[in-house]
């Protein structure tokens, strides 16, 4: 009985070992697409930061001919280019 015990424990110990390897692997895996998702997060912030920058910049000359930005100037709709 204490050799078939014995072999019991060194089983479960190898299952314990082979699960903690996993478990590094799974971490290592899920960091890896954390850094992904956020490079991917900060280059489409960066894009459409440049887009707007864009669309402001588009629409302020215009903006200005038509006189308004005075303390008295009223709120206009400004459509996209």
């Amino acid at each position: 009985m204490g050799n078939c015990m014995s072999a019991i424990g060194e089983n479960l110990e190898t299952q314990i070992s082979d699960l903690c390897a996993g478990q590094t692997e799974q971490e290592e895996r899920l960091y890896k697409q954390q850094k992904n998702v956020a490079s991917v997060v900060e280059q489409r912030t960066r894009n459409l930061r440049e887009e707007f920058e864009a669309q402001i910049a588009a629409v302020e000359p215009r903006c200005r001919r038509a006189g308004g930005g005075g303390p008295g100037a009223s709120t206009t709709t400004v459509k996209q280019p």
